[in-house]
């Protein structure tokens, strides 16, 4: 990843980073090497459940922190059975999301504004996300903190 910098108008010295997620390519088979095997297990186990109870639902993974969607775009083929929303707080990302799993059916598009450093009530108020939110078989969170 190269950068240069460069100015914002308002005095703020900022940096034009190129995007690039080798970090995340680098890491996200490992990643879904643990996360998938314990969600497909989970997944068992809650279809065990319905099938008790006789009603189906839907199962949601929602990413915070999507990033560029490297993570989403390695996982959710994995996990068919399940619809990804991916989020970010840049909605600059939002590009690069789509373009890294306009090939996956089941990720969700367009990516959502989420910040997770907001309360997360309000942000589910405000996203409208507390009907997927409270479907999650996964909330992801991975390299969200640098």
């Amino acid at each position: 990843m190269s950068a240069s910098p460069s100015s914002n108008g308002d005095g703020d010295d900022t940096h034009n980073v190129k995007m690039g997620a080798s970090a995340a390519e680098r890491n996200a088979p490992h990643i879904a090497g643990k996360i998938v095997p314990r969600v497909l297990r989970i997944q068992s186990e809650c279809k065990e459940e319905e099938e008790e109870g006789g009603e189906g639902e839907e199962h949601y993974a929602f990413e915070i922190g999507s990033g560029q969607g490297v993570h989403a775009s390695v996982i959710a083929p994995q996990l068919p059975e399940i619809e990804f929303v991916l989020s970010d707080r840049n909605e600059d990302h939002f590009e690069s999301i789509k373009e890294n799993t306009k090939h996956i059916e089941n990720v969700l598009l367009p990516p959502v504004t989420f910040d997770a450093r907001d309360d997360v009530v309000d942000a589910l108020i405000l996203d409208n996300l507390n009907a997927v939110v409270g479907s999650c078989l996964l909330v992801l969170v991975v390299n969200v903190c640098h």
